[in-house]
């Protein structure tokens, strides 16, 4: 149940940041930090080849293709050169670490953890199309995906550091609304 959770909350994360690019004019905010883009797409092709064709990996590698492929857009020739760079030179990483004992799990929430410090500290960057709802889809999928796969030492340390940074990263988001607390709060 709480894998399906959290598919089901970070496929909601994806499409409100590709919702975000499109409905967002200035392209110097961003919905998604673009280490975490590539982190996210290269740990989703590195899934995805590993699962043999898993529908959830699919389905996430085509969302976050979608956000590769915007955040390129938006990067100077030069910035996109290094960028994909960074596109290859981590798929080649991940596809080492998948190869070792719990390599695929490990780097999946070494992966959250550093999403997690990396939204934070580009929380001024960020656009507050939809911020709080990613910020939430975020942070219940990450619980999840933790709850899942709690048997492991590791995981849970991650998932507690995780935990506490994205309610703080969802605190922030909230309290930067300003107007939506006034539809709330009258």
């Amino acid at each position: 149940m709480f894998d399906i959770l959290q598919i089901i909350l970070w496929s909601i994360a994806y499409l409100l940041i590709i919702l975000a690019i499109f409905k967002n004019k200035d392209h110097k905010l961003i919905s998604i930090p673009y280490s975490a883009a590539i982190l996210n797409f290269t740990w989703e092709i590195n899934a995805l080849i590993e699962s043999k064709g898993m529908w959830a990996h699919i389905l996430w590698v085509s969302l976050d293709l979608l956000i590769i492929i915007y955040l390129i857009y938006t990067l100077n020739n030069k910035k996109k050169v290094i960028f994909i760079l960074f596109i290859a030179l981590n798929s080649i990483l991940l596809n080492y670490l998948f190869t070792l004992t719990n390599g695929v799990l490990l780097s999946c929430f070494m992966i959250d953890l550093i999403m997690a410090i990396v939204f934070l500290v580009n929380y001024k960057n960020m656009s507050k199309t939809f911020k709080i709802s990613i910020a939430l889809c975020k942070m219940l999928g990450d619980l999840f995906a933790w709850q899942y796969y709690k048997d492991n030492e590791i995981v849970n340390i991650i998932g507690v550091i995780v935990l506490i940074m994205n309610i703080i990263y969802f605190i922030k988001s909230f309290k930067d609304n300003k107007i939506l607390l006034e539809k709330i709060f009258g």
